[in-house]
């Protein structure tokens, strides 16, 4: 698979000045109307700052790095950015992933991104037992088993993303540095 192959994630990450926060909320939705105009545009996530992190996060996504590239050069970003600009301290973090390279940052800025194969063998380590932990821990609770068959994942679900975003996946991506990340 190349580069522009495949669905690809930007993280924007900024401060944004006090008192501007409504005018960056109106900025994240405009810059996200004039992207769904753009093909290949698949939507857009936003966070706004936490405990754990103080920047403004906005991450649109795209189906490939051809459909991003279409969008990073054209007027249209060029006009958000000027719009945008006093809206924010500093300037924007900007990090591009594809697949499942955002649970795997390098040690480094310049470290290469892990092989493919890699990131499976780590996160299935991670997740079967994550799995058969959360599992054991539900059956626990007998009126979950009278769940609709749509709903019956729901409760595993709400458990395990965060574990993973938040604890799982840092902690992996640590014990399994060398793995990851030496040729």
């Amino acid at each position: 698979m190349t580069s522009s192959e495949g669905p690809v994630t930007v993280v924007l990450s900024r401060t944004v000045k006090p008192g501007r926060e409504d005018d960056y909320r109106q900025w994240v939705s405009e810059t996200t109307e004039a992207m769904s105009r753009f093909p290949g545009f698949v939507g857009a996530a936003f966070n706004e700052p936490t405990a754990l992190n103080s920047k403004w996060v906005f991450m649109p996504r795209w189906e490939s790095t051809d459909h991003l590239l279409a969008w990073d050069a054209s007027p249209e970003l060029q006009q958000r950015i000027e719009t945008l600009l006093p809206l924010i301290e500093g300037g924007t973090d900007r990090q591009r992933h594809q697949g499942l390279d955002m649970w795997f940052p390098p040690p480094t800025p310049t470290a290469p991104r892990p092989a493919r194969w890699k990131m499976i063998v780590v996160t299935l380590v991670v997740l079967w037992p994550t799995v058969l932990v959360l599992t054991a821990f539900l059956n626990l609770f007998p009126a979950l088993h009278t769940l609709p068959w749509l709903l019956a994942p729901l409760p595993m679900l709400l458990l395990m993303v965060p574990m993973l975003e938040f604890w799982l996946m840092p902690a992996a991506t640590k014990l399994f540095t060398r793995f990851l990340f030496e040729r």
